[in-house]
């Protein structure tokens, strides 16, 4: 699961 965090956090990141 702790995975997925980063992954979506790597996307909001990018997004920003």
């Amino acid at each position: 699961m702790s995975s997925d965090i980063r992954f979506l956090g790597l996307v909001l990141f990018a997004c920003s």
